[in-house]
């Protein structure tokens, strides 16, 4: 496969590299928005929570 590289220059060369940085930062990004969304949500999920507000409304 190739990929353009930071110059816009397409290349194979350190194509993988870049694809797992991607999928790393992908991920790590994901890991941090669940735990922060779950935190607001006091640790339940939307569903429940929305149930729980409906409850106490």
């Amino acid at each position: 496969m190739f990929w353009p590289d930071a110059a816009g220059r397409w290349s194979e060369e350190g194509a993988s590299e870049r694809i797992c940085d991607g999928v790393f930062r992908w991920t790590v990004d994901n890991i941090y928005n669940n735990k922060r969304i779950r935190a607001k949500l006091k640790g339940m999920s939307s569903v429940q929570y929305r149930a729980h507000a409906q409850r106490v409304a």
